[in-house]
């Protein structure tokens, strides 16, 4: 039974990321049959990650027709960087409540990650979002509240298809380096919740006015 879950969670995460990179036109219908095929796995695992991409809202289920992917409005974007806010400014609260050298540990981790594009002087909408989303998500994680951590990162998933939209037909605008993930992650290794907090609205802020510009 946990092999079969897993083996759903795989094929989740190869259906989103193939939405996220744009290799299923906005316009087709995802058909179980050839998604199994296109996986090399049988229908059960793959009916059970299109059910789960229709509860997340990435996928809407037409009788006799198929799956099809979901498009945002800019103003279902809006809504979802303002729940982000509120959603992220409790958790590093909590997050910064609860370390211990574990968290400590996770953290320095991200650290790392951050730091592999540092030589680069800009970087992808994309890149930028996916390092982002690492810090976040992480944090969400460290909060303790497992709900909260999950419903941080559907909206993270929401946010990034969504862009992904806007952008179908042009090329990602490069950004300056995420200098403040890094700024924000050392905030919650010292506890500082109120820097921590003021550092993450201005993260969120900052991909607010990106979506402004378009």
């Amino acid at each position: 039974m946990a092999g079969n879950g897993s083996l759903k969670q795989k094929v989740y995460r190869q259906i989103f990321e193939k939405i996220i990179r744009n290799e299923f036109p906005i316009d087709e219908f995802l058909v179980e049959g050839r998604l199994a095929e296109m996986f090399g796995v049988s229908r059960a695992p793959v009916r059970e990650a299109l059910v789960e991409l229709c509860n997340e809202k990435i996928l809407r289920n037409i009788p006799r027709a198929g799956y099809q992917i979901v498009q945002l409005s800019q103003k279902e974007l809006r809504d979802a960087l303002q729940l982000r806010l509120i959603l992220e400014t409790g958790a590093v609260k909590l997050a910064c409540g609860r370390l211990n050298h574990g968290s400590a540990v996770k953290l320095e981790a991200v650290r790392k990650e951050l730091r592999e594009i540092e030589d680069d002087e800009a970087v992808s909408l994309e890149d930028w979002m996916k390092t982002g989303a690492l810090l976040h998500l992480t944090i969400g994680e460290l909060s303790g509240n497992q709900l909260l951590s999950e419903k941080i990162r559907e909206t993270l998933n929401l946010i990034r298809r969504g862009m992904v939209q806007i952008y179908l037909d042009q090329e990602y605008p490069k950004r300056q380096q995420p200098l403040l993930h890094e700024k924000i992650l050392d905030a919650v290794i010292r506890g500082n919740k109120k820097l921590a907090v003021k550092l993450l609205r201005k993260d969120i802020n900052t991909l607010k006015a990106t979506l402004q510009e378009v």
